[in-house]
């Protein structure tokens, strides 16, 4: 089983657009997805699960820290979920993001070589982090290695080679590489 991770936010407008890329290129999967902002009554029944993000669980003001919450509360959905097994595929998906082209494939083949599949950003100011634009991981892998979406607290610097780590995914990038980890690192087109 294939879990796909989204957040919508402010706007329904890539909910139906990113549905049905994923229904076109990706078979045995779920959706699960808070969407906040919008009425999401026309949309709950799309999705396995689609819920408003608890608002008692925002951390802050500012957007990267809300959308890092919104992430890992949901994967931790996916998780507790007694159905979710620890050789499910999880793949986080941005709102605005969708698969072009047949993405089980696609995600075998990587997955057959690195434990993990991400957008990287070089182009946004050398950033060296996974991105949940589009990542994929095992279930066992994600739980193994005890990752989240947290950036890493600090690293906010622009006089270091750690630009971004702040950013979801600084957690992801720290941990593989302190285990010499090595990831496929998706180009963002």
């Amino acid at each position: 089983m294939i879990h796909i991770i989204t957040v919508h936010f402010k706007t329904d407008r890539w909910v139906d657009l990113q549905l049905k890329q994923i229904d076109k290129h990706v078979t045995n999967y779920k959706i699960w997805s808070y969407c906040d902002g919008f009425d999401i009554s026309p949309h709950v029944h799309k999705f396995h699960f689609c819920e408003n993000f608890p608002q008692s669980t925002s951390v802050s003001n500012i957007g990267y820290l809300n959308h890092i919450a919104k992430l890992n509360s949901l994967t931790h959905v996916v998780l507790s979920d007694t159905n979710t097994r620890e050789d499910d595929l999880l793949i986080w998906l941005d709102s605005d993001s969708f698969p072009i082209s047949d993405m089980n494939v696609y995600i075998s083949k990587k997955l057959s070589k690195y434990p993990l599949i991400a957008i990287n950003r070089p182009e946004n100011g050398g950033d060296v982090i996974p991105h949940p634009s589009f990542t994929c991981t095992t279930v066992y892998f994600w739980k193994e290695h005890n990752l989240n979406w947290s950036g890493v607290p600090g690293s906010d610097t622009k006089k270091t080679n750690k630009q971004g780590l702040h950013d979801p995914g600084g957690f992801i990038y720290k941990n593989l590489l302190s285990k010499n980890l090595d990831w496929f690192k998706l180009l963002r087109t």
